[in-house]
């Protein structure tokens, strides 16, 4: 739920912020609608970071952008955040920041609401987040479903760390001898820095989200020329066909549109190539597109759309 304040609509300015596992993206829009400052800092995913670290990160935004003035709206969508109560503590927090103090409108949501307006600047249709973590989310006609998202601990299902995580349990095998060593298998050593057994379980025992998703690229990287490389991905695109499935059905979708966003779905690899053919037996009628803009600057737009109606 959004919260009113009784700020002054003089001088409209309206923040955008994007808050994932791996970094902050927040825009400043004017009136006009115009980009006029950005700025990005750590991750302020509350999946990933607490509340107070994920403020520190939006402050640290904050101050990176250099931008003073009060502001009249903003949009939050972070990531994690999965109830009312998430979102009204994160509106408390932020009506607390001193430039959004007097802001008329702040409302808090889940990141998948920044993915969806990214595509077209609207709320319709279907995105999709293939980060750090991975979720589809989907709104026709004010019906909204999502798929996935859950937290990490569940897997996250497609996503970068599910991929790094499945390169790790790789990994494993080819330390204590059931797969033979490979290109592969050296390039997951060498970022790791482990090559010992008591190495690896204090890694596991130890697991951090952010770290394991940077394994993904070296999967990506692999995928062309290594058997188990090729399969990690090829079984995360068909998790990814589960996710705009399952989103697709429930909202009785006939054509669609589908704005994918994140470092690992974007990327021009074999994944790519992959999760899309999947995609395409769901239905020849969903749409796969780019992001027109960022998700912080879709954001932006929401909260710019919102005064409007005000």
């Amino acid at each position: 739920m959004a919260k009113l304040g009784s700020g002054t609509l003089n001088e409209r300015y309206y923040v955008g912020i994007d808050g994932g596992g791996t970094k902050t993206h927040l825009v400043v829009l004017n009136k006009d609608g115009n980009l006029i400052r950005e700025a990005f800092s750590g991750p302020s995913s509350i999946d990933t970071v607490s509340f107070e670290e994920s403020f520190q990160a939006i402050e640290a935004a904050l101050a990176g952008s250099g931008f003073a003035k009060p502001i009249s709206g903003v949009f939050a969508g972070i990531g994690g955040i999965a109830s009312n109560l998430d979102e009204e503590k994160y509106e408390t927090g932020l009506r607390a920041m001193r430039l959004f103090a007097k802001a008329k409108y702040i409302e808090v949501r889940n990141d998948v609401y920044c993915a969806l307006a990214s595509g077209r600047g609207s709320l319709q249709g279907m995105a999709l987040i293939l980060g750090t973590g991975s979720v589809c989310f989907g709104i026709n006609n004010h019906n909204t479903w999502r798929c996935g998202g859950y937290h990490f601990k569940e897997g996250d299902a497609g996503s970068a760390f599910d991929v790094g995580f499945h390169a790790l349990k790789y990994y494993a095998r080819v330390l204590d001898g059931r797969y033979p060593p490979s290109s592969f298998s050296d390039a997951i050593k060498g970022y790791l820095g482990i090559d010992t057994f008591s190495g690896l379980v204090t890694y596991f025992a130890n697991l951090n989200r952010t770290e394991v998703a940077k394994i993904a690229p070296i999967v990506t990287g692999f995928g062309r020329e290594n058997q188990h490389a090729y399969k990690i991905l090829l079984e995360a695109a068909e998790e990814v066909r589960l996710l705009v499935e399952g989103v697709y059905r429930n909202l009785e979708f006939e054509s669609a549109t589908l704005v994918v966003i994140g470092g690992l779905g974007t990327a021009d690899t074999l994944f790519k190539e992959l999760y899309a053919a999947s995609i395409r037996r769901i239905s020849s009628l969903i749409e796969i597109i780019q992001p027109q803009y960022s998700p912080a600057m879709g954001a932006a737009l929401l909260a710019r759309e919102a005064i409007e109606r005000l």
